[in-house]
């Protein structure tokens, strides 16, 4: 059976629907001996007749009725594979992104994941509180961001792959600006500027969950649907703000004050609804790791 040929199988149903080995041979184009011989060849490796040839015409035996029944479906299903993976465009993996840092580590991901791997990617910005729509839209196959934002989408496989330390951002114009570290009491009573749940509501609640381990209620006189919105605030000293600075692009426009004390970290995250890029997250979250430790060294 392992050394069955597909085009001696083609002209045996051939033969069969023709009614005879000539009337099959003039449909394929070859002589009556050379159909007769590759069909006397696929009897050999199966091991039993197709035909009678006692007759006139060569009759089906009754294991060459049922061969044909069933190998007649086989082939079939072959030549509907083989049109469809002739035809089929391997679908890209759609990765959505968040912010600059990503937008910088991304393609070096990338560049290595892909040495190694025969996947098309395509890579799509993603605005804050986006994602849960582009998924369910199919838009998207994987998204990269904000760890609290993406954790709470339904029916996904979220896991964290990087974390950021966390600042408080003052414009440079603040009183606080040439300050280098800040306690979370000097700044229970300071204007904050904040997301909105519109931007997100993982990383709106993540945000009130550590005012409150911080021991204060924040002072919050703007929420702003967008991480742009929200830097511009900064920049035109309507309040301060707790950012990462992987998530600005331009930092010289801002002052950043450490605060040891204070519970607020950013966490990016890799989700996806598919077990079936495991593998590729796996690989990112190592990607990141290294990352950190490189920093750390």
């Amino acid at each position: 059976m392992s050394n069955l040929k597909v085009d001696q199988v083609r002209i045996f149903i051939c033969a069969v629907e023709c009614g005879s080995f000539s009337a099959a041979a003039k449909k394929l184009f070859m002589s009556q001996s050379a159909v007769s011989q590759k069909i006397m060849h696929l009897e050999e490796e199966l091991g039993f007749q197709l035909f009678d040839r006692s007759q006139y015409r060569p009759q089906l035996t009754k294991k060459g009725k049922i061969y044909y029944e069933n190998v007649k479906h086989i082939v079939e299903e072959y030549d509907h594979l083989l049109n469809y993976l002739s035809n089929h465009k391997e679908k890209s993996i759609v990765i959505g992104f968040q912010g600059p840092f990503m937008r910088k580590c991304i393609p070096h991901f990338l560049e290595q994941y892909l040495s190694s791997h025969q996947e098309q990617v395509e890579l799509k910005y993603v605005p804050l509180g986006q994602c849960a729509d582009l998924f369910q839209e199919h838009n998207l196959d994987i998204a990269i961001g904000n760890y609290n934002n993406l954790e709470i989408l339904p029916y996904i496989i979220c896991k964290k792959i990087h974390s950021a330390r966390v600042y408080v951002c003052v414009s440079k114009k603040h009183r606080l600006a040439s300050r280098q570290k800040i306690s979370v009491q000097e700044i229970k009573n300071e204007p904050i500027v904040t997301l909105s749940r519109a931007a997100g509501e993982g990383l709106y609640n993540d945000f009130m969950r550590n005012c409150e381990k911080d021991g204060f209620i924040p002072n919050i006189v703007k929420e702003c649907d967008s991480f742009e919105d929200l830097l511009m605030s900064v920049r035109l000293n309507q309040g301060v703000a707790f950012v990462s600075k992987e998530f600005v692009n331009d930092d010289s426009q801002y002052s950043f004050l450490e605060c040891d004390d204070t519970h607020h970290t950013a966490y990016f995250g890799v989700a996806y609804y598919d077990h079936e890029y495991d593998e590729l997250a796996n690989e990112m979250i190592v990607f990141f790791q290294n990352i950190g430790q490189n920093k750390g060294s």
